[in-house]
C-alpha cells in the first residue's frame, strides 16, 4: 500500500475516535510527521496507522489515549522515531530535486532576456540554502508544536 492510501485510511479511521482521543492522536500525528524528515514516508504512515488501530481497540475497551500511550505524546513520538530507520539517500534525492527546480525556475527569466547575466553558482547556493531553510522550518515546527499546545486542523 502506498503512502497516499495509508494517509486516506488514517483520515477515515480517525473519525472513529472520541474527541479527547482524537485530539491526543492528532497531536501525536502532527509531531511525528513533522519530525520524520529523514524517515521514509511509507514507514511513518504505516506506523501511525498501526498506532491508530491500537488506539481504536483501546478505546473500544474503555481506555483513553493518555492511559494507553502515556501522558506525554512528545516523548512517545521521540521514542518511536528512534526505532525507524533513516533514509538519507531519499532526502538527498529530494534536495537535488529542490535545487534543480530552483535553478530552472530562476533561470527562465534570464533566458527571456539575453542581455542579462546568469550566475549558476549563485543559483545553486541559494537552492541549497532554501533546502536547508525548509528542513530547519520542519524541525522547528515539530519542536514547538506540542510545547506550545498549538492546534492544527488536519484535513
Amino acid at each position: 500500500m502506498n503512502s497516499d492510501k495509508l494517509i486516506n485510511e488514517n483520515n477515515q479511521l480517525r473519525e472513529n475516535l472520541n474527541s479527547e482521543n482524537k485530539r491526543y492522536y492528532e497531536d501525536l500525528l502532527v509531531y511525528i510527521r513533522s519530525k520524520s524528515t529523514f524517515n521514509r514516508e511509507k514507514d511513518v504512515e504505516q506506523l501511525l496507522l498501526d498506532m491508530l488501530h491500537d488506539l481504536i481497540d483501546a478505546q473500544s475497551n474503555g481506555e483513553s489515549a493518555e492511559f494507553y500511550f502515556g501522558r506525554d505524546p512528545k516523548s512517545l513520538a521521540d521514542e518511536i522515531l528512534k526505532t525507524l530507520p533513516k533514509h538519507f539517500f531519499d532526502i538527498f534525492k529530494i534536495a537535488c530535486y529542490i535545487v534543480i527546480g530552483y535553478v530552472i525556475f530562476f533561470t527562465i527569466p534570464n533566458m527571456v532576456s539575453p542581455s542579462s547575466k546568469l550566475d549558476l553558482g549563485n543559483l545553486i547556493i541559494f537552492g541549497i540554502l532554501g533546502f536547508i531553510f525548509s528542513i530547519t522550518a520542519l524541525w522547528l515546527i515539530g519542536k514547538v508544536m506540542l510545547s506550545l499546545n498549538l492546534r492544527v486542523t488536519i484535513v
